[in-house]
């Protein structure tokens, strides 16, 4: 049985992060391997989901005034679901990684956007430069962020080509990897999708909600997605449900799911969904739910996955909000389950030593 570390951002209050790696663990598990998460605590992610026991700055200091008790809970509820369904190494930190250069026969980095220097403050133990060289080292469904050219280039693109395999999450990392490696990387899909609609349900149990509600999870930056999804309530005589764990908004009811029970739960159940949220995009459809999704920062990796399912026409960015024809789910799922099939291909081949 391959031994297999698995290392990507587990430690977070985001429900996309946990879904993510639990579902890129749970695959690899099932293809035969013995897997366990890299337990790794970068600072700059513990500083940035206010993970850090210590408070640094007032943006710290603000979030766990406004947020606190919601987030405290809703982390409590995630750590409860990952201890209880993933295996992990000892906490290891930046100064003593290396100690398991040597621990697996494969270490497989991703997904989410590991590869944004701008998240992670440039940490390459994300590249994997801790691993042995004995070591099989992949990457799947790893995201980049910023594509911009930045002063540790060169040391990047050194321990990308050392991979034995490379498969990222968009268009535009295949072209980064091209560009700073010369190498071609595969395109997978995100690793929620490597399971079924079923397979969800059965693994977190949704709760059931009464319908008659429009979904917001993130609001775009300016605001527009929220505004979007208040007029469609409106339009349909619904309620507006904000996934909201600060200051209640006008006109919205907040809603504060602490487990993914609760928050697939909401997307399974709604009328309709409004996001600005990679994976709030992604649920809406297996879940098959009305969408309209919208951009923030890294808006490459959402626009590229919603050209291949065929869903562009949803982005709600440049729309004044009108109302769309109903998605074409049997194209939709097909375009899914194909993308679905390919990648696991490519994670078999990965993990077969």
């Amino acid at each position: 049985m391959t031994k297999v570390g698995l290392l990507t951002f587990h430690r977070s209050t985001n429900f996309g992060s946990y879904l993510q790696a639990y579902a890129l663990y749970h695959k690899i598990c099932y293809l035969g391997c013995d897997c366990e998460v890299i337990d790794y605590r970068c600072p700059a992610i513990e500083r940035r989901e206010g993970l850090a026991a210590k408070i640094h700055g007032p943006r710290d200091l603000a979030k766990k005034i406004l947020f606190g008790r919601a987030l405290k809970k809703k982390k409590s509820a995630l750590n409860k679901f990952a201890s209880r369904n993933m295996e992990f190494s000892q906490p290891v930190y930046p100064d003593d990684v290396r100690t398991l250069g040597e621990s697996y026969e494969v270490v497989v980095a991703g997904s989410d956007i590991i590869w944004g220097r701008d998240i992670t403050e440039s940490d390459h133990t994300y590249f994997l430069d801790f691993a042995g060289d004995k070591t099989k080292k992949v990457a799947f469904a790893s995201s980049v962020g910023a594509y911009e050219p930045q002063d540790d280039d060169e040391e990047v693109a050194r321990l990308l080509i050392k991979m034995n395999r490379i498969a990222v999450r968009e268009d535009g990392a295949v072209d980064w990897v091209k560009r700073l490696t010369g190498r071609d990387a595969d395109l997978v899909c995100d690793p929620t999708m490597l399971l079924t609609t079923a397979e969800w349900d059965a693994i977190t149990q949704p709760m059931d909600f009464k319908p008659g509600y429009v979904l917001v999870y993130f609001d775009s930056p300016d605001g527009k997605c929220l505004r979007d999804a208040c007029l469609y309530a409106e339009r349909h005589g619904l309620i507006v449900k904000n996934i909201n764990y600060g200051i209640p908004l006008r006109g919205t009811q907040s809603v504060k799911p602490a487990s993914l029970s609760e928050f697939l739960g909401l997307i399974k159940n709604a009328d309709a969904v409004f996001t600005a949220s990679y994976h709030g995009m992604l649920f809406s459809l297996y879940y098959e739910r009305d969408m309209r999704f919208y951009t923030r920062c890294h808006s490459t990796r959402v626009l590229s996955l919603a050209k291949r399912l065929g869903v562009l026409d949803r982005c709600g960015d440049e729309t004044n909000g009108a109302e769309l024809p109903p998605i074409d789910w049997p194209h939709v799922q097909e375009r899914i389950s194909s993308f679905r099939e390919e990648s696991i291909a490519i994670l078999e081949d990965m993990v077969t030593l």
